[in-house]
């Protein structure tokens, strides 16, 4: 039973990275520290209590690459790219730009939307 103590609090990492990522698709960015903040402490917490039990285990390792690549790779490219185009503010401005003529714009479009995925 200890040794799943862990990879309760990986879940929680888990958890709260994913509802970061909801958080910002509704546009709510107020939320997403709090869930970061939750999220780094559930992954200190759970590395702590896995030295501490002796409780390491291979699925817990996979587990917390995962909790950890959600909350802290896929959380942050997501609010990059909401922040850019879901956003009020940049919205009118890409529609704007598709009803155009393109030229230049595209490529800043482009590099902009590579920005938030490449990250």
């Amino acid at each position: 039973m200890k040794n799943q103590i862990p990879n309760a609090l990986t879940l929680v990492n888990l958890f709260c990275g994913c509802c970061g990522i909801v958080s910002c698709l509704y546009n709510e960015y107020y939320l997403v520290p709090v869930f970061m903040g939750l999220a780094l402490l559930a992954d200190y917490l759970d590395g702590f209590l896995a030295r501490a039990l002796d409780a390491k285990s291979d699925i817990g390792a996979q587990l917390d690459s995962l909790a950890d690549m959600v909350t802290f790779g896929v959380l942050p490219g997501v609010m990059l790219f909401t922040m850019m185009f879901i956003d009020n503010r940049f919205a009118s401005e890409m529609q704007y730009t598709f009803n155009r003529d393109m030229g230049n714009s595209e490529v800043l479009f482009t590099a902009q939307c590579l920005s938030a995925f490449i990250y």
